[in-house]
């Protein structure tokens, strides 16, 4: 289904720059023809719903492939919740969801306000965020 979607989203794409040609040669044309004007008019009703089209079906499938990674994190969020009695650093997170350092603070912030967590800081100096489990 995915790839059926990312196919159709191109080619619908397409055929709405292709479509979209023939009007923008029909302007730069000094003796178009009545004909010509036609199939300008024509090229715009079919090109701009398929690009409208397309592109919908791509930022569709853009929210999908976001929504599994924001489910992924989660689960990886929660699983090591689990595994630590509550206490997780920004560097596990990061290492086991393959984030970044930001977006993995990043994420923890808005759990720790969403779940009222604490922070605790080791005799090493790693900084804990502690969620109630």
């Amino acid at each position: 289904m995915k790839n059926t979607k990312k196919t159709t989203a191109v080619l619908l794409l397409t055929l709405g720059a292709i479509c979209l040609l023939v009007p923008m040669y029909v302007l730069i044309k000094p003796n178009a023809t009545d004909r010509d004007r036609i199939d300008a008019i024509g090229g715009i009703f079919v090109g701009l719903p398929s690009i409208v089209i397309g592109r919908w079906l791509s930022k569709s499938l853009s929210r999908e492939k976001q929504q599994q990674t924001d489910e992924c994190i989660q689960t990886i969020f929660y699983r090591l919740l689990a595994q630590n009695q509550g206490k997780i650093t920004v560097m596990s997170l990061a290492i086991e969801a393959n984030l970044s350092a930001t977006v993995a603070k990043n994420y923890l912030d808005s759990k720790a306000q969403e779940f009222d967590a604490d922070f605790e800081v080791s005799e090493s100096g790693k900084i804990y965020y502690k969620f109630l489990v």
